[in-house]
């Protein structure tokens, strides 16, 4: 993906600057080329033509690794990442008034890390949990960062050493339970500044007739329905309960249901990219 001259002239002068000797100073030289670019190298390393930078940055996980985990890879979920992370930019600083430029950010349910290496643009003060062990070690055998912690299914608190300007959480809440979401809720808000800023995902009811196109009308209406009236719809995929409950599966919700259930929080806006149409991005404020 560099494919063009002032990315790779950039990359040469980095290659090259004596005073480019660790992450912090990579990473303050690329951010010269912007996000879209930034992003783009984190997603092409390692590079045999620039050893020192495969060297002091994160290499990104295999093709295989980003279809398993996020359903695509390559060029379209580069694109999906990079329209999150400008939406969240955003929204941010309409929010607040100020940019995301050096904040203290988590990334709740990070997985392998791709908007980790998105977010690493704004701020090297950065964070992930992930309640599955696998994710954790693939962030820290890439290098990514070791301010990767694991955290509970059904957390009530979160295993990180400090509290956020920003959360953001992609494609977690689309696949929680009512119960496992509403904790998750809590645990966040736990670890937040107050006047802090929240970004979830969620599903919109259209969701079920694209991706359920097999199921029974049946399955279909009721799903739908319980969205309509109740806010949210659940359907658990085979995995082990935790603690009596289903955690995961795949889930739609209204972003009334979700400002109903965020105890500590308040509505702030709303987003959504044409990258990737069944994500709504829902901004909440931590009061």
């Amino acid at each position: 993906m560099i494919g063009f001259d002032h990315i790779t002239n950039q990359l040469d002068v980095i290659e090259s600057a004596i005073e480019v000797e660790d992450r912090k100073s990579a990473f303050n030289q690329l951010r010269n080329l912007g996000l879209n670019d930034f992003v783009s190298v984190l997603w092409s390393l390692p590079d045999d033509r620039f050893p020192k930078l495969s060297r002091l940055l994160p290499s990104m996980a295999p093709l295989e690794t980003q279809k398993a985990w996020t359903g695509s890879s390559g060029a379209l979920l580069l694109n999906q990442t990079i329209s999150f992370a400008r939406s969240v930019a955003a929204n941010y600083a309409s929010l607040t008034g100020g940019s995301l430029v050096d904040k203290t950010l988590l990334d709740f349910g990070c997985g392998y890390g791709r908007l980790l290496r998105a977010f690493s643009f704004f701020s090297d003060d950065l964070y992930g949990v992930d309640p599955w062990s696998e994710s954790v070690r693939i962030c820290h055998s890439s290098g990514l960062t070791e301010n990767v912690y694991e955290s509970d299914y059904l957390p009530v608190s979160l295993p990180v050493p400090t509290h956020f300007d920003l959360v953001f959480s992609f494609s977690v809440f689309t696949h929680l339970s009512e119960r496992a979401t509403r904790q998750c809720l809590l645990a966040i808000r736990r670890h937040m500044k107050d006047g802090g800023i929240l970004c979830v995902t969620v599903r919109p009811v259209e969701y079920w007739r694209l991706v359920y196109r097999d199921a029974s009308n049946e399955f279909l209406r009721r799903v739908e329905e319980q969205h309509r009236t109740h806010g949210f719809a659940f359907n658990p995929h085979h995995r082990d309960a935790v603690d009596g409950d289903v955690t995961y599966g795949d889930t739609s919700m209204t972003v009334d249901y979700l400002e109903s259930v965020a105890e500590g929080f308040s509505f702030a806006s709303m987003d959504r990219s044409g990258d990737d149409e069944m994500q709504r991005y829902v901004f909440l404020r931590a009061e």
